[in-house]
């Protein structure tokens, strides 16, 4: 989990208000830009497979219906959070 040399996939997630469509877009192509990057939303799309990344195991995944298992994932990461602090 997190940012590794060996790794080339980075994912940038932007949340923004309906309102700010063409200013957004703009931003988001000179983001782009600038750092030679490419949009790719495929990198995005939850996937089973990637959950062993995040340590967690097939206990846990039985133990929610399959239309939760992904809010596992932020569990995870709201528990790295807190054992941080």
């Amino acid at each position: 989990m997190g940012i590794k040399k060996e790794r080339k996939t980075i994912v940038v997630i932007i949340l923004y208000h309906s309102g700010f469509n063409e200013k957004l877009n703009s931003f988001i192509t000179e983001f782009l830009s600038q750092f030679h990057l490419e949009k790719n939303n495929d990198v995005i799309v939850p996937d089973k497979s990637m959950l062993e990344e995040y340590g967690i195991n097939q206990q846990a995944i039985s133990s929610v219906k399959n239309d939760q298992v992904f809010h596992l994932v932020l569990e995870k990461v709201a528990l790295v959070d807190v054992i941080k602090k």
